[in-house]
């Protein structure tokens, strides 16, 4: 690779290298920029998941009249899906021991 550098320099092919070095950046920018926006992809998803466990934790307290650590940690680590299925069977439990199944 040296070599091939060392050549073309010598050859006196300034617009090549140019040209080389252009596409290098671009490809790098266009790296850069796909990583920006995945980033800011998985950063909606984080942030979407815990809108709603923090809205069902603020949910449950309301309906049981306060909610201890235990569940409000247990909540916090469960899946999006389980924690949409808790918010659509809210209505359903009648204790606060009815969450345990859940979990």
């Amino acid at each position: 690779m040296n070599k091939l550098v060392e050549d073309i320099f010598n050859e006196n092919k300034k617009e090549e290298v140019e040209i080389m070095v252009s596409n290098a950046s671009n490809i790098f920018s266009k790296l850069k920029s796909d990583g920006i926006k995945e980033g800011k992809e998985e950063g909606k998803e984080e942030g979407k998941k815990e809108g709603k466990t923090e809205l069902l934790i603020t949910l449950l307290k309301k309906r049981f009249n306060g909610l201890s650590d235990y569940y409000t940690d247990k909540i916090r680590s469960l899946p999006e899906g389980v924690i949409d299925q808790i918010a659509t069977d809210i209505f359903d439990l009648e204790t606060v021991e009815d969450i345990k199944k859940y979990l």
